[in-house]
């Protein structure tokens, strides 16, 4: 098949939407399907680099957006907008050099909605919207949408076009596909954020030398600090487990940017704990999770939204591929995957007591539960990795283009 996939995320940009997007893109490319992708200009300040040897200058076309000019409302709807009609217009010049059958969009930005009503329209390829999260409750959900604002409106009314005129539907999680199957008669496929399993094998080496309980547990988040992650909450909650004797010495690296980190640095000065805090800033993903596996125990805090309830963070994949114990503070099929093991510690979500005693006990149960992480790596392994969300991909791709 010739395969066009639009995404405003693409390598250099560090984001699970980059990775998720470049690592199908790959995976497709390797089975023999020709693959362009249209993304922007990088613009979430990554350090990660495009392998070259997997795609060519023709392979990727970027479209300038609009550099965020503020955190309001109208500066993300201004780079939103930008990109939907500027990846139109490319998509349309394409067809004169490229024949694609068949167009994968990735949302959100929600306005690619219109990009990918508008290509079945002009250039009379069927599309599959890929949905990575419910919006525009996620955004209300985090507080960046008032709930019955004219943004909202305009969202809810994108939300019913995608679910009904896109031919098919992708998107990342179960109850998501049940969410979106009451909203349209079109077909839903599961995609998964799955790991690149082969990403990993480096990792055992770094295992082997930290199987021994430690003198102190390092504990380790990595990802956006954004909105939706809750972060706050994780720092008051390490702040008071720290009062516990079995917590002493303990540490917690805090790895990547985002909009909070100078909110996150300021609390963590504020509550005294700036000795046992350390910010790596941002980081290529395999440095990242290279830190992570030196780590003791990983982190997935969400913010407590109804709309996360629905999916499953790609993090939740990439921790458990490095076979550590995790704690979670999540609902949904995200907490009922890390619960499988038996390694893992699951929350509920921006709860800072019940954060502050999954610390202690962490501590307390760490041998125990390091020696159950392996399960975590067997679990991906198994179910969860891209190339297996690819197949689902590549079959729902080629059943729309019949």
């Amino acid at each position: 098949m010739k395969i066009l996939i639009l995404s405003q995320y693409f390598p250099p940009d560090v984001t699970a939407a980059a990775y998720r997007i470049s690592e199908t893109a790959r995976i497709l490319k390797e089975r023999g399907h020709d693959v362009v992708v249209i993304t922007s200009t990088p613009h979430k300040g990554g350090q990660e680099t495009l392998d070259e040897s997997a795609f060519s200058k023709e392979d990727v076309v970027r479209v300038p957006v609009q550099p965020l000019s503020g955190q309001g409302v109208k500066a993300y709807l201004s780079q939103y907008l930008g990109f939907a009609f500027k990846a139109l217009w490319e998509a349309l010049r394409l067809r004169k050099h490229f024949s694609y059958d068949v167009v994968w969009v990735s949302s959100p930005p929600l306005f690619v909605v219109v990009t990918s009503l508008c290509l079945q329209v002009l250039a009379r390829r069927p599309t599959i919207l890929d949905i990575r999260d419910i919006w525009p409750e996620t955004a209300v959900g985090v507080g960046k949408v008032r709930r019955g604002s004219l943004t909202e409106k305009i969202g809810k009314v994108l939300e019913t076009l995608a679910y009904r005129h896109s031919r098919a539907l992708t998107c990342v999680s179960k109850p998501m596909k049940e969410y979106i199957g009451k909203h349209t008669e079109r077909k839903v496929d599961v995609v998964y954020n799955g790991v690149m399993m082969e990403h990993t094998g480096s990792f055992a080496s770094i295992l082997s030398t930290s199987l021994d309980h430690p003198q102190r547990l390092v504990f380790c988040y990595s990802g956006n600090l954004g909105y939706c992650q809750g972060l706050e909450s994780v720092v008051a909650a390490f702040a008071a487990a720290l009062h516990d004797p079995v917590m002493v010495g303990s540490r917690l690296d805090i790895v990547g940017t985002g909009v909070l980190e100078d909110t996150l640095r300021q609390q963590v000065d504020r509550l005294g704990i700036a000795d046992s805090v350390q910010f790596y800033g941002v980081k290529p993903k395999t440095e990242a999770m290279a830190i992570m596996a030196r780590s003791n125990v990983l982190l997935i805090p969400l913010v407590d939204s109804d709309a996360f309830e629905m999916t499953v963070p790609s993090k939740v994949f990439d921790c458990m591929s490095i076979g550590q114990p995790i704690i979670g503070g999540l609902r949904g099929e995200g907490a009922e995957i890390l619960a499988e093991s038996g390694a893992n510690i699951v929350v509920p979500p921006e709860n800072v007591e019940a954060l502050s005693d999954a610390f202690v006990k962490m501590c307390k149960e760490w041998d125990e539960r390091a020696g159950r992480a392996v399960e975590n790596v067997r679990i991906v392994r198994d179910r969860y990795t891209r190339k297996i969300s690819v197949d689902v991909l590549e079959a729902a791709l080629a059943a729309v283009t019949e």
